[in-house]
């Protein structure tokens, strides 16, 4: 081994490599590079999981809000058809007695579809 050769490529940061050390270490430096784009692309996945995990409750919060707003919309249409029949139908349905309309006035029927409740599984067996 020539020692001063080795010394001046060192002091000049050069390091001296036969073909096969070459490719080896180029190997090594690409799957470095590799490794770091890896874990580079793993914390950007982390952080749109976050993201969406975030959105995904504020999602939910406005779903529970829309399912209790048809929940009283649905009660409060059930109470109008109530009242319909029970006190405005009554009294129409007198008017063909005397001589005015027909009888063929049908009750509006009552809303019986109910919105489907989400399910929320939780933890990993989900």
């Amino acid at each position: 081994t020539d020692v001063p050769l080795l010394q001046d490529a060192m002091e000049k940061r050069v390091l001296l490599a036969s073909p096969v050390n070459l490719l080896a270490l180029l190997w090594s430096v690409a799957r470095g590079w590799q490794e770091a784009r890896i874990a580079e692309n793993a914390r950007h996945i982390a952080d749109l999981g976050e993201d969406l995990y975030g959105r995904m409750g504020k999602v939910l919060e406005h779903l529970g809000k829309t399912g209790r707003g048809l929940d009283q919309a649905v009660r409060s249409y059930n109470e109008l058809i109530g009242s319909v029949e029970g006190r405005l139908l009554v009294t129409l349905r007198r008017f063909p007695e005397l001589g005015v309309g027909t009888d063929d006035l049908d009750s509006p029927a009552e809303l019986e579809t109910l919105p489907r409740t989400p399910e929320v599984h939780e933890g990993p067996d989900a």
